[in-house]
């Protein structure tokens, strides 16, 4: 399986917790998924962003749209004060100046392990 930027868009910054990893099988060799498990940026208060080593460039068109789906999808953030529209383009642009994206803007992930 090829990794697209399009796969990103399903779950936008969400990191996968440390259990459900396990369960996706990070220290099972067996688990063929295993290999392939990426792992999203949460942007909140805590200022506990790290330093992501897998970018997906993405174009202002796209940032537009992946934004109102995360905010259409977790209407049950809306509250949080960290959880704005501004947060998640900002995050993006830090993310394309980090990766020199071509348009400017990149996802950013945490990736232990990617076969290709």
């Amino acid at each position: 399986t090829r990794w697209s930027a399009s796969w990103g868009t399903l779950c936008p910054l969400i990191r996968i917790s440390e259990q459900l990893s396990k369960k996706a099988g990070f220290n099972r060799s067996s688990d063929h998924y295993s290999d392939r498990l990426l792992e999203y940026e949460i942007p909140k208060y805590d200022g506990d962003l790290g330093t992501p080593n897998f970018f997906v460039p993405i174009d202002q068109p796209t940032c537009r749209k992946k934004i109102r789906t995360i905010v259409d999808c977790f209407a049950t953030q809306r509250d949080k004060p960290w959880f704005s529209e501004d947060t998640f383009l900002s995050l993006m642009r830090l993310r394309g100046i980090e990766s020199n994206a071509p348009d400017k803007y990149a996802e950013a992930f945490y990736c232990r392990k990617l076969v290709v």
